[in-house]
Order: C-alpha cells, then structure tokens, then sequence
C-alpha cells in the first residue's frame, strides 16, 4: 500500500473541493490522515508512506521506487 501523505491544509489549497468529501472541514481530514499513518505505523512491511509535499518529480521516483521493489520481491522466474 502506498499512502501519499500531506497536511490536509496544503492539498486543500492544490485541489478544488469538488466532491462532499473534498469539502469537509479539516479536522475531518486529519482524523482520516492519522488513521491512515496510524495503519502504515502498525505495519510498516506492507505500508509505504511517502511525503506528498515533495516536489511531484521527487514523488514520483519514490513511487517508483516502491513499485519496482514490490515487482522484484513478487516477480516469478521461469
């Protein structure tokens, strides 16, 4: 599982609320933002959390990164 974590305050201000959950207050927010980092802290073998307020390149290669491990761990040789 990859979570791209952000301050609910700094994506609200990258994003347009168009949906009722985009525009629920931001206390709602970070309550969901903590149950998720809370999840990625209890398993962290299956969690990868990655900081969303990093440049979108930087993101990227640790999206990447992620995903190229997963695939070399499951990968079946023939």
């Amino acid at each position: 599982i990859i979570l791209l974590d952000m301050d609910p305050r700094i994506a609200h201000t990258r994003a347009k609320a168009t949906t009722r959950f985009d525009q629920k207050d931001p206390v709602f927010h970070e309550r969901v933002r903590k149950g998720f980092l809370d999840q990625a802290e209890d398993d962290p073998k299956r969690w990868h959390v990655i900081d969303a307020e990093l440049p979108k390149e930087k993101v990227w290669q640790k999206v990447k990164q992620c995903l190229d491990e997963f695939i070399c761990e499951h990968a079946i040789l023939a």
